[in-house]
């Protein structure tokens, strides 16, 4: 089975960029041959999961989410809209001026408080986020068709606990971007 992932081809666990070897012996944790392969397996269906997630859904702070966030809230200043989308200042202007060019949001002075201007959506910009919401709500109603509501629950409460784990590896200083000595993503080509 071949698996395309961020532009890497992976063919079941022979991967390209070599994280679990064709023949694996006991880990130094005592993990057999066969955990570390359904290991490397759950990890590869998650990020196929992940990517197509991303590139359906707008990414992380892309025009699509910003959109849809300032239709759900009519308005906010883009501070606020910083704090809500979790991005930096910087990302935020780039794509907010695009989208200002675009002509899909609008700066306005907040009529309570004129030194505070807030982004709104414009008519066409709210026109797109209609188009793109619906998108995503029929991206996600094709996503999980497969699945019984029985299942659904099942998987929501193992990525929950996944992802709680996940959050506490953040202060491990094993899991430190960099600690591995790996170069950063694979980008089409085999990074061994």
């Amino acid at each position: 089975m071949k698996h395309k992932i961020a532009g890497c081809e992976t063919g079941g666990l022979d991967v390209e960029y070599r994280l679990v070897p064709k023949r694996l012996v006991q880990s130094e944790r005592g993990r057999s041959a066969l955990e570390m392969r359904q290991e490397h397996e759950l990890a590869s269906y998650l990020r196929t999961c992940g990517h197509f997630l991303y590139y359906q859904t707008g990414g992380k702070a892309g025009q699509r989410r910003i959109l849809v966030t300032l239709l759900n809230r009519e308005s906010l200043t883009q501070k606020e809209l910083q704090d809500v989308l979790d991005v930096s200042s910087g990302a935020l202007s780039e794509i907010l001026q695009k989208m200002e060019e675009a002509s899909l949001v609008e700066r306005k002075k907040n009529c309570d408080d004129k030194r505070q201007v807030e982004l709104a959506l414009t008519t066409a910009g709210r026109s797109a986020a209609l188009q793109m919401k619906a998108h995503y709500i029929r991206t996600l109603e094709r996503m999980f068709e497969c699945l019984s509501g029985e299942e659904k629950t099942e998987l929501g409460g193992l990525l929950k606990k996944l992802a709680d784990h996940l959050d506490s590896l953040k202060t491990d200083p094993l899991f430190e971007p960099g600690a591995a000595g790996l170069g950063g993503e694979c980008r089409g080509g085999s990074q061994a």
